[in-house]
């Protein structure tokens, strides 16, 4: 995030040269189809002491990319678009007397509608920032628990607890609906309209629902937000094309 802030405020320096020279065929903009890879984490912030032992890692997965790109200048565009993601997160826990460890793992599957404002530095570069929103649509859990010695005790996967049926006593899901948050990338484009790129996406929003209480027989794939702000952070890369 720091070096992508740094590479922003080189753009901004380089500006008057970039208006000066910028040629390419695809000026003019069009429609861009990408795909990649996501690194993603959920972001548990000030957890009590309940959790403390719990190790978020990174959760790895894949992600298309429709857009279109509308030129407002030789230097500046517009490009809204839908994403259709996993994200999600892995939390690690080991008990306390008995060393049972156990792995939760979580897949968000999210459609996220960016709107991106791009500038563009040189023929090929550009540098772009904007506003997303983002709709869970699903969300699959994974519930493994292991002795110290490592042999399988429990298995439990492949189950939406976005669906109502996992509703507690009140009504309340495990996550909420809806997020946002902000992109920051950066991309190389051939003259050809081969794209290669990668961004930071970052939710302001807190996902999990801290008025829910449970579901009735297991809450094995609910990460517990203790009253604390608990996000989405991710890292995409990708290629595509532009046509």
């Amino acid at each position: 995030m720091k070096k992508l802030f740094l590479l922003m405020m080189a753009a901004v320096s380089l500006a008057p040269a970039a208006f000066a020279k910028y040629e390419t065929d695809n000026e003019d903009g069009g429609f861009g189809i990408k795909g990649g890879v996501g690194l993603s984490t959920i972001y548990f912030k000030d957890q009590d002491d309940n959790f403390k032992d719990l190790k978020t890692k990174i959760n790895v997965a894949g992600f298309l990319d429709l857009s279109y790109e509308i030129r407002l200048h030789k230097v500046f565009a517009l490009e809204p678009g839908v994403v259709v993601a996993v994200k999600g997160a892995k939390r690690e826990l080991v008990v306390p007397i008995s060393e049972d460890k156990i792995k939760f793992t979580t897949n968000l599957q999210t459609v996220d509608i960016p709107l991106h404002l791009k500038f563009y530095i040189g023929d090929h570069f550009n540098i772009y920032t904007g506003p997303y929103v983002s709709f869970i649509t699903s969300a699959f859990g994974r519930y493994v628990r292991r002795d110290k010695d490592g042999k399988k005790l429990e298995d439990e996967t492949g189950v939406n607890i976005m669906k109502d049926k996992y509703k507690d006593v009140d009504g309340n899901r495990p996550y909420k609906r809806v997020d946002a948050g902000i992109n920051l990338g950066l991309e190389f484009v051939t003259k050809k309209g081969f794209i290669v790129g990668g961004r930071v996406n970052q939710g302001f929003i807190d996902l999990t629902n801290d008025d829910y209480k449970g579901y009735i027989g297991s809450d094995a794939f609910i990460f517990p937000g203790d009253g604390k702000w608990a996000g989405n952070t991710a890292f995409q890369v990708y290629i595509g094309g532009r046509f």
